[in-house]
């Protein structure tokens, strides 16, 4: 149905600091998925400060959330972003070496399409701008740990799961 990109859309879209579950769940912070993110990896492998790793994570979130949200606006979409949450439920990511980044660019392909650079850069430009080359390549690092954040999320943050399978991205498209 389309009762998950209606909890994704929320609030991602016009104001992206927030996930919305339905009434009778609570909401989530944008926070408890930052928390979910090693800064200090990023920033390592990127080699930038935390401070600006973190920017960059912040900044590029909101088009993660808002391009799942768009696809999952109709029934065919929400389906298969349906199917790509229950194969990473349960997924857990200590640091970067357990982020499957190729995962990771099926899933950016999927959601953001042929405007992946073009959503990089316009998310890059904001704040201070200058970093969408930086969130051009930390999408696909970002992407598997959104997925299993909202994997959590939605399947109640059952932790007895398998872990996630390196299918081929969102619905295996």
């Amino acid at each position: 149905s389309c009762a998950i990109a209606q909890r994704i859309a929320a609030k991602s879209a016009a104001a992206p600091q927030w996930l919305e579950k339905e009434d009778s769940m609570a909401s989530v912070n944008i926070n408890d998925l930052l928390n979910e993110i090693p800064l200090s990896d990023i920033a390592a492998q990127f080699g930038i400060d935390e401070a600006t790793a973190k920017q960059a994570v912040t900044q590029a979130l909101p088009g993660l959330l808002g391009g799942m949200a768009v696809n999952a606006s109709n029934e065919e979409g929400a389906t298969q972003l349906a199917s790509a949450l229950k194969k990473h439920e349960g997924a857990k990511f200590k640091g970067l070496d357990a982020v499957d980044t190729e995962d990771g660019k099926k899933i950016v392909k999927h959601v953001l399409g042929d405007k992946e650079q073009d959503v990089a850069l316009a998310l890059g430009s904001q704040g201070e701008g200058g970093l969408g080359d930086i969130i051009q390549k930390l999408l696909p690092v970002l992407a598997p740990i959104v997925m299993a954040f909202l994997a959590k999320q939605f399947s109640g943050g059952s932790e007895n799961t398998q872990a996630a399978s390196s299918g081929g991205g969102i619905g295996d498209l």
